[in-house]
C-alpha cells in the first residue's frame, strides 16, 4: 500500500526546505535500541518542538514526497531521562510493569503560535524533511554535528531500522518494503547527527 514503518521517533519543524518549497513539515530521528531516540525527541519537546509520533512511525510513499502520519500523544523514556527531561516519574504509567520506562503524556491542545508550548504534540500528517540517524555519543560537553549520508548507505540505514515486525512479513510483501525504503533513501535526505548528554545543546 505504499506504506512504510520506522522504528523512529518524529518531530514537527518549520520553515524547512520540502522540494521546491519552504513549508511545516518534520524530521525522523532513528538508531539502534538504546540510542536515545526518544530521549532526543524529548529533549526537543521539552524546547518546544511538538512530536509527531514516537517509537513507530507510519510513512505513506506520496510520489515527490513521504507523509508521516501522527501516532499516539505520549513519549516513551526511561526514568533517568524523566528525571533530567520532565520531572518527577512519579504518576506516570509504566510502559511494562517490569521495566522503568514510563508514558509521558503529550498536550495535545492548539498551541499558540506566538507562544511557544513544551511537550505538545501535533495531530495531522506532515511531509518528512530529513532523517537523522543517531550516532555514538560524544562526550559530555562536546556540541551537537551533523554529517551527511550519502543515499547508498542511507538505504541500508533504513532497512535496518524498519520496525522489527516488518520482518515478519512474508517475501513479497518484504521486497516492497525493501523497494519502498530505496525509494525513501533516495528522496528525502539524511544525516549523522552526533551528541552529547548535554540535550540542552539539541535545539541549536
Amino acid at each position: 500500500q505504499g506504506k512504510i514503518c520506522l522504528h523512529s521517533s518524529v518531530i514537527k519543524v518549520d520553515n524547512c526546505a520540502i522540494g521546491s518549497a519552504d513549508t511545516q513539515g518534520c524530521i525522523a530521528i532513528v538508531g539502534a535500541k538504546g540510542a536515545g531516540k526518544s530521549t532526543t525527541a524529548a529533549a526537543l519537546a521539552k524546547q518546544g518542538y511538538p512530536i509527531l509520533a514516537d517509537d513507530i512511525a507510519v510513512l505513506t510513499d506520496c510520489g515527490n514526497s513521504f507523509l508521516v502520519h501522527p501516532g499516539y500523544p505520549r513519549l516513551r523514556l526511561w526514568k533517568s531521562a524523566v528525571n533530567q527531561l520532565y520531572g518527577d516519574e512519579k504518576g506516570l504509567s509504566r510502559v511494562f510493569s517490569q521495566t522503568d520506562k514510563h508514558f509521558v503524556q503529550l498536550n495535545q491542545n492548539q498551541i499558540n503560535k506566538d507562544k511557544i508550548s513544551a511537550w505538545g504534540f501535533h495531530n495531522q500528517p506532515l511531509p518528512l524533511a530529513a532523517i537523522y540517524v543517531l550516532g555514538k555519543r560524544q562526550q559530555y560537553d562536546a556540541a551537537p554535528s551533523v554529517e551527511t549520508i550519502i543515499s547508498e548507505m542511507g538505504v541500508m540505514q533504513l532497512i535496518t531500522h524498519r520496525y522489527p515486525q516488518s520482518l515478519q512479513l512474508e517475501g513479497g510483501m518484504q521486497r516492497r518494503e525493501v523497494a519502498i525504503s530505496a525509494r525513501l533513501g533516495e528522496i528525502v535526505p539524511m544525516r549523522y547527527l552526533h551528541r552529547g548528554d548535554n540535550l540542552a545543546d539539541l535545539g541549536k
